[in-house]
């Protein structure tokens, strides 16, 4: 299914997300401060980001603590840029 995303819909304690596939790119290198500043758009949760964070260190190679670290710092920068958009 391609469409926008459109938030959460719960249905019986399942939650299901809608993701735009249209506009993104495969197969393209990306560094890992690529990787890490586009992970955090996803959610602000800190339990969200540590399981994402162990998850995607297994994969990479890394430490889930040096990737949760990375991660969470570029969450909160990204949350504060939406803040400050907002109260303009």
């Amino acid at each position: 299914m391609l469409c926008n995303l459109l938030g959460e819909l719960e249905v019986l304690h399942a939650v299901f997300y809608l993701v735009d596939l249209n506009r993104m790119k495969f197969n393209q290198e990306m560094s890992f401060a690529n990787c890490m500043k586009n992970l955090a758009h996803l959610t602000a949760n800190i339990q969200d980001v540590e399981k994402m964070a162990e998850h995607y260190a297994r994969l990479i190679g890394k430490s889930s603590k040096e990737v949760f670290i990375r991660l969470w710092l570029e969450t909160i920068k990204f949350q504060l840029r939406c803040y400050k958009k907002e109260r303009d």
